[in-house]
C-alpha cells in the first residue's frame, strides 16, 4: 500500500475493498481502516503481514492473515502475523488468522 508509505503522523488511510497480497510496514502514526461498506484482507506469507515500529498505530475492521512460515516454531521465534518492535498498535475488530 503506496499510501502507508506516504503518510504522515496523524493520517487515516481507507482502504478499497480487496485481497492485497502485500506486508505491510508502518513506521507512522497512522489510522488504517477500510472504506465504510469495503471488505478488506491483508495476506502474506513470508515477512510479517503487519511489521509495526510507530509510536502509535490502529487498524480497523480489516482480516489479516499470514499463511508461510514454519509452524513448528509457535511460540518460538520464527515470522508471525503482526510484529510490533516499538511503540504501540491497536487492532480494532480485525481477524488475525497465522
Amino acid at each position: 500500500m503506496q499510501a502507508i508509505k506516504q503518510a504522515v503522523d496523524g493520517d487515516t488511510i481507507q482502504v478499497l475493498s480487496g485481497i492485497y497480497e502485500e506486508n505491510i510496514v508502518i513506521e507512522t502514526s497512522v489510522y488504517i481502516k477500510p472504506v465504510p461498506g469495503e471488505e478488506v484482507t491483508i495476506r502474506s506469507e513470508n515477512l510479517a503481514t503487519i511489521n509495526c515500529s510507530a509510536m502509535t498505530a490502529k487498524i480497523e475492521d480489516i482480516t489479516l492473515e499470514h499463511a508461510g512460515g514454519n509452524a513448528s516454531l509457535k511460540g518460538q521465534q520464527g515470522v508471525r502475523c503482526v510484529e510490533v518492535h516499538e511503540g504501540d498498535l491497536e487492532l480494532n475488530n480485525c481477524d488475525v488468522t497465522c
